[in-house]
């Protein structure tokens, strides 16, 4: 099962949603699925894309869910997250097929305020999939290989560990990849107590991040744990170093909007290492990031 909660899709599909119920009701509309790749995909992935297009129907908004929404999302009554509560994905109105060159075809028909949810749930489902049948997961070799230079920017770019910040969203998969690696290099490089290679702090758009890095201490936040490196031949239990001294890994997080945290995320540093596909992806995301990104790589 992909999609885990029917909270997992982008802030606007909610606001898109409650306008449509508001000022058109009535009316229904068809979401079309195009494959700008034109992607060939084999014979068995409409059946693969079926079971989890069906999960979706079990999906439903949980009480806390519910809860944190109506605290959370003041600018949507909670009018619309009671019905929400109630709402389920019907697998039945989505038309899937595959046309004699094994391109995808999707279509979704409903009242505009539910089909304008089946996008995003629908596009994550055929990515992943996409990603598993035609073996396309990174792994950490491609990851760095694509990223700025971490090493050369920590080692050569910097004159104070202070001034060195990374930077990297809470997605699984390449800001994952990333920020472990960033954690070890810390980990693995931290000869001197009173100076910290680098620093790392991870963005993430809801309460909690979607994955976490680091060992939790009893204060509850994360560090990067050298208690073995550092402790080692020491007999005095008072000298000690304990998991709170470690580096800490930094979690800032809440964001209402993609916009709020990709700005954010330019402010806080200027040592941004969000994942860089190539130059086809330089208009996407927010501009000052890609600017930045594309000045890295070029370096």
């Amino acid at each position: 099962m992909i999609i885990k909660s029917i909270l997992d899709t982008d802030l606007y599909k909610f606001t898109t949603s409650y306008a449509y119920m508001k000022l058109f009701p009535q009316a229904r509309g068809t979401f079309e699925f195009i494959d700008r790749d034109n992607t060939e995909y084999p014979e068995d992935f409409i059946e693969r894309l079926y079971l989890e297009l069906g999960s979706l129907g079990m999906l439903h908004l949980a009480k806390d869910e519910q809860e944190y929404m109506n605290n959370n999302c003041r600018f949507i009554p909670p009018v619309y997250w009671e019905w929400l509560s109630s709402f389920k994905f019907n697998s039945g109105k989505i038309q899937a097929s595959l046309d004699e060159n094994g391109h995808l075809h999707i279509k979704v028909t409903d009242y505009l305020y539910k089909v304008t949810l089946y996008e995003v749930p629908i596009l994550a489902i055929v990515s992943e999939l996409r990603s598993r049948i035609f073996d396309n997961n990174c792994d950490l070799a491609d990851v760095i290989k694509r990223l700025p230079a971490i090493e050369d920017a920590i080692d050569n770019g910097q004159t104070t560990w202070e001034d060195c910040e990374f930077i990297v969203g809470d997605c699984k998969g390449c800001d994952q990849m990333a920020a472990e690696y960033i954690a070890k290099y810390i980990e693995e490089n931290m000869d001197d107590w009173d100076c910290v290679p680098c620093t790392l702090t991870i963005h993430h758009m809801f309460s909690e991040p979607r994955f976490r890095v680091g060992t939790k201490a009893d204060d509850g936040n994360y560090y990067i744990d050298v208690r073995e490196r550092f402790n080692k031949g020491v007999e005095n239990e008072s000298d000690l170093v304990t998991l709170e001294d470690c580096p800490q890994v930094h979690y800032v997080g809440g964001y209402e909007c993609d916009t709020d945290r990709d700005s954010a995320m330019t402010t806080f540093s200027d040592v941004d290492i969000a994942f860089l596909r190539g130059k086809s992806k330089w208009k996407s995301g927010t501009a000052e990031n890609i600017l930045r990104r594309h000045n890295m790589s070029s370096n």
